[in-house]
């Protein structure tokens, strides 16, 4: 698993990552820390949660040979996760257009 965890004595508590993966991140209130757990090994290896926290807390194995670049982006948490523009998509009738014009390859 390429996230091994937090850095608590770098972690900030800004829940970044919370808004990016709420399915592995969760506030602990009666611990007051984020808690990281990827109990069926689902992570996708996106990245989003490393870029976005703002104290580089999260603790990560290689994970692969491309590096996290966002050139040219001022603010990381404006840019929306490919998951929600999918759903989106799906809610406003728009996914089957997308698909067939090939502007974007769900697998």
């Amino acid at each position: 698993m390429p996230i091994i965890g937090i850095d608590y004595d770098k972690c900030i508590n800004s829940q970044m990552c919370i808004k990016e993966d709420r399915e592995r991140f969760w506030m602990d209130e009666e611990q007051n820390k984020v808690i990281f757990k990827d109990v069926d090994g689902s992570c996708s290896l996106c990245g989003h949660c490393i870029a976005v926290c703002p104290e580089n807390a999260i603790i990560y194995e290689d994970m692969g040979d491309e590096s996290f670049i966002f050139e040219g982006i001022e603010k990381l948490e404006t840019v929306i996760p490919l998951i929600i523009c999918i759903n989106f998509y799906e809610l406003i009738g728009l996914s089957d257009i997308i698909k067939k014009r090939k502007f974007l390859r769900i697998y």
